[in-house]
C-alpha cells in the first residue's frame, strides 16, 4: 500500500514508502495509472488523484 499526498507541481506527489521501482502501475479508488518515480520520495501520476489517497501496486514496468 502507497501513500501519495499532492506535490508542488501539477501531477506530482510524495509517496510513502519510498518506492525501490522506476516506473509502475498503481490502483487508487479503482482507476490504474502510470506512476513515474522523479527524485527519492516523489512520483509523476498521467492522472490526477486529489489531495491525496492510498494506491497498492498493480505491477511494476521498471
Amino acid at each position: 500500500m502507497w501513500r501519495l499526498r499532492k506535490g508542488n507541481r501539477p501531477k506530482v506527489y510524495f509517496i510513502e514508502p519510498n518506492p525501490n521501482w522506476c516506473a509502475a502501475v498503481l490502483r487508487a479508488n479503482g482507476t490504474e495509472f502510470i506512476a513515474k518515480r522523479i527524485s527519492d520520495g516523489e512520483v509523476s501520476v498521467n492522472t490526477y488523484l486529489g489531495e491525496s489517497t492510498e494506491a497498492d501496486l498493480v505491477h511494476i514496468i521498471a
